[in-house]
Formats: structure tokens, C-alpha cells, sequence
């Protein structure tokens, strides 16, 4: 799909930044993991590094190439409340071994045994959706369970809403901050005069619209591209 999208028109630059690695950021805040949330500071830092790092006590130039391909994808995993063998079939493919589900396991067990107040957070959630039915996302926008509150729901049914719930405020929060980014970007180009249309009938500067963790937006090449850059920093 991202073949379709096209720039405004020929005077325009499509501009495609993106929010790196904005759910593991945003589970170690609302988790309140003060020793990640430090090296999520520096934007230097790589963050699957910096967690395996963590998890090591190893310095982060020390950490593979593979345990850093392990780690990512474990690192995404924990958000969706993967299992070891979800893990072991993203690392190894469908044909894993039970060494490498032990393997997985493990990964999941340091994470967890590392980052108690991400193990913490994700249990509240648990109680929090299975007690009163919803969830919400950090500012504040609910997204409603109330199927988990029938007593006969089964427990298969259950684990799923647990998983979708645990999910929400980290991804629903994530969306959330993306629209504050959007309509901060939008005031931004209104105050510099941006939003004045050219002759082609398109503004000088528009945001288009956010994709997951990227915002898509439009500019004229008459704009330098280090004020482009200067906004979106």
C-alpha cells in the first residue's frame, strides 16, 4: 500500500518521520521502569541494547548481533504478552525444538525477572479488565471488555481479552501521543504561515496523517528542509 501514497505534487517532498521504538518507550514509562526510562533518554542509545544491557549487566557494546536479534523480538513480544513458544516460533520458524522453547523461555523469564515493574503493570491490567471490564489508555480514552465479566466465559476467551487489554494502554496511549504530535505540527505550520495555499491548490505545508508510529507530511521544497526538521524535532 505504501506504493499508492504519493506526495502532494511535484513541488512537494513526502517527509516520513517516525517515533522509534515508541511501545517499548511507552511500557517503560506507564510501567515506571526508572533505569530504562534513563536510557531511553539519550537518543543515542539503541533500545534493544540498552535492554539486553540491563538484563546482562553487560556493557551495551558487548551485546551480540544474535542476542540483540533475540532480545527485539522478545522486547516486542512482552508487549502482546507473548508466549515462549510465540517466541520460539518468531526465532526459529514453525519447526522449533523444545530446547528452543526452553531457550524462549528463558529470554521471557530474565525480561520479567529484570523489569519487575513491567511484570507488575502487566498483572494489574490483567485484574483491572477482568474486575470492572475496561481499560484505558494513559490520557484518558477507554476501550471496553464486557464480555470478560460473563461468568461463563472460558478461560481461552479470557486469556485473549488479558492479552488484548494489556496491549491497549500501551498502543492506545502511543496512538494517542501521535495525534498530540500531529495537531502540535498543524498549529506549528499555521503560526509560520505554512498552511497558505499555492497555486496548485495544496498548502505549502500540511501533515497528512499518522501511520502506527510514523506521521506523513508534506512540504514544499521552497522551505529549507533544516526548518522542516527543526519542526518535526
Amino acid at each position: 500500500l505504501k506504493d499508492i501514497i504519493l506526495s502532494d505534487s511535484n513541488e512537494h517532498d513526502m517527509w516520513d518521520p517516525d517515533y522509534s521504538q515508541i511501545e517499548l518507550r511507552m511500557i517503560a514509562f506507564l510501567a515506571g521502569e526508572k533505569d530504562l526510562i534513563q536510557l531511553c533518554c539519550d537518543p543515542e542509545n539503541d533500545i534493544h541494547r540498552a535492554i539486553g544491557s540491563l538484563i546482562s549487566n553487560k556493557p551495551m557494546w558487548q551485546i551480540s548481533a544474535e542476542e540483540r536479534k533475540l532480545g527485539k523480538r522478545r522486547n516486542f513480544g512482552v508487549v502482546y504478552l507473548i508466549s515462549a513458544y510465540g517466541l520460539a516460533g518468531q526465532l526459529y520458524g514453525a519447526g522449533y525444538t523444545k530446547e528452543q522453547v526452553e531457550i524462549a523461555q528463558k529470554s521471557l523469564d530474565d525480561f520479567y525477572e529484570r523489569f519487575k515493574r513491567i511484570k507488575l503493570y502487566i498483572a494489574q491490567n490483567g485484574q483491572r479488565v477482568s474486575q470492572e471490564g475496561k481499560i484505558r489508555t494513559y490520557f484518558g480514552r477507554y476501550k471496553y471488555f464486557k464480555e470478560i465479566l460473563d461468568p461463563e466465559i472460558t478461560s481461552r476467551k479470557r486469556a485473549s481479552i488479558i492479552r488484548q487489554a494489556n496491549n491497549l494502554p500501551v498502543q492506545g496511549t502511543a496512538a494517542d501521543y501521535l495525534k498530540l504530535a500531529e495537531t502540535n505540527m498543524d498549529a506549528y505550520i499555521r503560526n509560520k504561515g505554512w498552511d497558505a495555499l499555492m497555486p496548485n491548490g495544496f498548502p505549502r505545508v500540511r501533515v497528512a496523517l499518522s501511520i502506527h508510529d510514523e506521521i506523513l507530511l508534506m512540504a514544499d521544497r521552497s522551505i529549507p528542509y533544516e526548518e522542516i526538521l527543526l519542526m518535526i524535532r
